[in-house]
């Protein structure tokens, strides 16, 4: 939840305005509420951040300081900051600028000094006299917290449940909040002036039996007795005082049939009566309080009895706190389409991001991560919010690339890498829910980053699923994705999507499977179909064995396959070894899986100069150079990769290729690394290579099951009826 603070004139005009007519739409409502108002003033640039975000409950805002160019008497200009925007630091705004200067990512500066006093703010920065002061304090916008987006996500709790409101919807809750607030508070007050009314009435008839009332708590024992006494006593005289107190005839009437008891509360209030109250002003008072009280209840009854009444209270409240406490305006509002894109904001770094199986997310700047050799113990980097959370999906992108995150069911959603929550090393990162508009059983099961420039006719997205299918979309399709997310394939109850790819149309597709076969087939096998269509079946499995991981190879490509087991066993071998098949076959056997290795994890295309991040289920993370690993041959054990903690059941989860790894591979000796081992791995190495012996290929499945149709291919239907 992220509302921003508005303004109470603007807000109680719209709750009247919508007591008033309650037909008012969010956009009518507009004219009361022209949009967040921040308590440090400053600028809104532009209304459609505002529009998004009344109309559907999301939106961004752009903040702005106010700013001002002054020119002095010599002609040098100067730049002066009188307002910052909401939530901004004034001291590490100045320091910000300060770095941006000295590490001259923005030229034309020559000073910066803070005049700021009780009166108000004013930052005064020097321009050089070669420079636009204009220009400066654009550049300023862009780097600095000058301007600032506040990202509204109206989501409230209503009736115990989380949702999202618009303008119109936050309006009409507070009113009906109101409604019960009144209520309530209505029925207590009506409780507490029938109570006292009853009091009252019982010390009007008293004082008219005084001395009856003195006799009988002089002749009793105690206080108990003399309640007792005096709830038992018929007392004369109570049509009387209704008469005195103005009350009407049938009331009185109804007086006059019997005699008068008092009850507990009225019998202890009259032992509790001091003697002065027995005078002639203070039997007034009693009167005039009854009368009071009366009218009191009269009014409080009506209004619960009428619930025009009702809203007609709450309307007079909302004028006197607005007629009490408005104000004018703190923030302006300016009508700008220049607006700065969110995008121009953010450096284009290179980033790790990990996707956990409990549906966190976090992306890490690729740096943070140095290089360790082969078999090491790695550091912390990638666990899950709980012991039994670990990362399933795991990439480098650069910031400013899209990623489209893909669910089990099939959907897909859309963001640029940056929008991702940034994280720590050993953090757990951020739910998918808290930004995504997933169903509550779904689960991010795999990823993929693009550019923009990728968008095009040629380039395909191609999707595997744990039974074999795997299907292939032109990429355009999903260049306009709403909040909501759309169907990217069709998913059977017993299926579901495992990972996905970005192709150009001419590549080669290399499924691997848990029990350690490979297939590889020319893309060109399967056809372009709709998002709504399920696929063609891509690899036959046997038994309960299931696709684990999707590669995209180029025919002539010279490259290596690294795979990877449970047990942080792996071997590379070279691609040119996994020969072309037709699709729907069992494929070559591309790993031994035995006690040793255990399951496949997956697998990775690498070349002797990358380098892989490897994650385990104990959030444990080593990267460690390709070259490093041995090459051999397809139907082998392989080398360890990385080593498990003993006994605590650790696995690897997830692995992936660095594509531009930084040199920092002297990094090893730092002190902030002490959970990394210094090991000789030569004795294990030597045994690990000893069983990598190349076996013999005979027991590779089938080449292709040329015969098989495609009767497992779904209609590509069109994409209509996927708008959920």
């Amino acid at each position: 939840t992220n509302i921003p603070p508005h303004n109470l004139t603007e807000v109680t005009s719209a709750c009247i305005a919508l007591i008033d007519n309650p037909e008012l739409d969010t956009r009518e409502l507009l004219q009361h509420v022209t949009g967040p108002d921040f308590p440090t003033g400053g600028q809104i640039i532009g209304r459609a951040g505002i529009a998004s975000a009344y109309l559907t409950g999301r939106g961004s805002v752009t903040m702005r300081a106010r700013c001002a160019i002054e020119e002095d008497a010599k002609g040098r200009e100067s730049i002066v900051i009188t307002e910052i925007p909401y939530q901004v630091n004034k001291v590490k705004l100045i320091s910000r600028i300060a770095d941006l200067v000295r590490d001259k990512r923005i030229a034309g500066i020559s000073d910066i000094q803070d005049y700021s006093d009780r009166t108000g703010m004013r930052i005064w920065i020097q321009v050089k006299r070669d420079a636009s002061a204009q220009i400066v304090l654009n550049a300023l916008y862009k780097s600095s917290d000058l301007q600032t987006n506040f990202g509204v996500n109206m989501i409230a709790i209503v009736n115990g449940r989380p949702e999202l409101l618009t303008l119109q919807d936050c309006l009409r809750h507070f009113i009906d909040h109101r409604r019960t607030v009144v209520t309530r508070r209505t029925r207590h007050d009506l409780h507490k002036a029938a109570e006292r009314r009853e009091i009252v009435e019982g010390l009007g008839v008293a004082i008219d039996a005084i001395d009856r009332i003195i006799a009988i708590i002089r002749g009793a024992a105690d206080p108990d007795s003399a309640r007792a006494a005096l709830q038992a006593e018929p007392l004369q005289g109570f049509a009387q005082f209704l008469e005195r107190c103005d009350r009407p005839a049938e009331e009185v009437a109804r007086a006059k049939q019997g005699p008068y008891q008092l009850n507990e509360r009225q019998a202890k209030a009259i032992l509790d009566m001091r003697l002065q109250r027995l005078t002639g002003m203070e039997r007034e008072k009693i009167e005039g309080e009854y009368r009071e009280l009366c009218v009191t209840i009269a009014y409080l009854e009506s209004i619960l009895a009428d619930p025009k009444k009702l809203m007609g209270v709450i309307r007079e409240e909302l004028v006197t706190l607005r007629d009490a406490y408005g104000d004018k305006r703190r923030t302006e509002i300016i009508d700008d389409d220049s607006e700065i894109a969110p995008v121009d904001l953010v450096a284009d770094e290179a980033m790790v991001v990990m996707v956990t199986r409990g549906g966190y997310v976090k992306r890490i700047p690729t740096a943070e991560y140095r290089v360790q050799a082969r078999g090491g113990v790695g550091v912390k980097g990638g666990s899950g919010r709980d012991a039994g959370d670990f990362v399933t999906v795991l990439f480098e992108a650069n910031a400013h690339d899209f990623v489209l995150l893909f669910t089990n069911t099939g959907r897909v959603f859309r963001k640029r890498v940056f929008e991702l929550p940034k994280g720590r090393r050993g953090g757990h990162g951020k739910a998918f829910i808290n930004f995504l508009e997933m169903k509550k059983e779904e689960t991010i099961v795999e990823t993929l980053s693009y550019q923009e420039d990728e968008l095009d006719d040629d380039n395909f997205v191609v999707m595997a699923t744990a039974q074999g299918y795997v299907k292939r979309t032109r990429v355009k399709e999903f260049a306009n994705i709403r909040t909501t997310g759309l169907i990217a394939a069709k998913i059977e109850d017993d299926d579901q999507l495992i990972d996905v790819q970005l192709t150009r149309g001419q590549q080669q597709i290399y499924l691997t499977s848990a029990k350690g076969m490979a297939i590889r087939f020319d893309e060109s096998d399967v056809r372009p179909m709709g998002r709504t269509a399920r696929g063609v079946r891509g690899m036959k499995l046997k038994g309960k064995d299931h696709v684990v991981s999707m590669l995209v190879l180029d025919a002539k490509s010279d490259a290596s396959i690294l795979t990877l087991c449970e047990k942080g066993y792996g071997k590379r071998t070279a691609a040119t070894e996994y020969k072309v098949q037709q699709r729907s076959g069992q494929g070559l056997i591309a790993i031994k899986v035995t006690g040793r290795n255990g399951p496949v994890v997956g697998a990775l295309e690498v070349t002797e100069d990358d380098q892989v991040i490897v994650v385990t289920s104990h959030g444990k993370v080593i990267r460690t150079t390709v070259s490093g690993i041995s090459e051999m041959g397809r139907n082998t054990q392989g080398v360890r990769i990385i080593r498990m903690s003993k006994g605590k059941n650790e696995r690897v989860v997830a692995f992936e290729r660095i594509i531009d790894p930084d040199d920092n591979k002297d990094d090893e000796d730092e002190d902030d690394d002490k959970d990394v081992e210094d090991q000789d791995e030569s004795a294990d190495d030597a045994a690990d290579d000893d069983d990598a012996d190349d076996a013999d290929d005979d027991d590779d499945g089938d080449d292709g099951d040329d015969g098989e149709d495609d009767e497992d291919d779904e209609d590509d239907e069109d994409d209509d009826g996927d708008d959920e």
